[in-house]
Parts: structure tokens; sequence; C-alpha cells
């Protein structure tokens, strides 16, 4: 996967124009219109190289992937850890497990809002 990183917003958009002109896009999510339950923005691409091999790319404003390689991802981390012990387990989330995975995504929702707003968005 390859990052690209924009300093605002409205660049990301202006990129991915570019990039529509340079390959065949095969699949854009644009999680900026709808992002993640824990808040995460940016757009995904699956792209069909010259090749004829199928990447993603991401594409991000710098503000986004601040948070991403910081705090956002320590948090991402604590979910994961919580999903992986009940799946080892082989059972359901427990209703404490589940709290404690909204408790986590509120405080991501509110660091990725604040970095959008930074961003532009």
């Amino acid at each position: 996967m390859r990052s690209i990183e924009y300093k605002k917003l409205e660049d990301v958009y202006k990129g991915l124009e570019l990039l529509k002109g340079e390959y065949e896009i095969v699949q854009i999510k644009d999680r900026f219109t709808k992002s993640t339950s824990a808040g995460y923005r940016d757009i995904l691409l699956t792209v069909r190289m010259s090749n004829g091999h199928v990447c993603e790319m991401q594409l991000h404003p710098e503000q986004i992937l601040a948070v991403k390689g910081g705090k956002g991802h320590e948090l991402y981390e604590v979910i994961r850890k919580i999903e992986a012990a009940a799946l080892k387990d082989g059972r359901a989330l427990t209703e404490a497990e589940l709290k404690q995975i909204e408790l986590v995504n509120v405080e991501s929702r509110k660091l990725y809002g604040e970095a959008i707003k930074k961003a532009g968005g």
C-alpha cells in the first residue's frame, strides 16, 4: 500500500483527479464523506498498474496522517487487541468490551474530527 500526503483536504481531491488521468482506478472509497466508526478518513484507491498488478493507494491530508501516526494508531491497537482476544477465545465481544471499544472510538473520532477541521474539511 502506498500513502500520498497532501497539505489540505482540497489538495487530496485535486490529487485524486490527477491520479484518475494516470492510472486505471478499479475502486474508490471516499472515507471523507463516510468515515470509519473510529472517525478515520482517507480516500482509498484500488489501482491497476501498467503491468497489470493491482495495488492500493491512500490519499491523506497531513493532519490526518499526524493522528494516524500517533494517538490514532494507539487507539486502533487497543480495539484490535480486544477483538483479537474474543476471536482467539471463539466468542462474541462482551458488553464490557463493546462499551470499551465505543469509548475508544469516541476519543478517536474527536482526534480525527479536529484533524479534518485543520485540513479544511
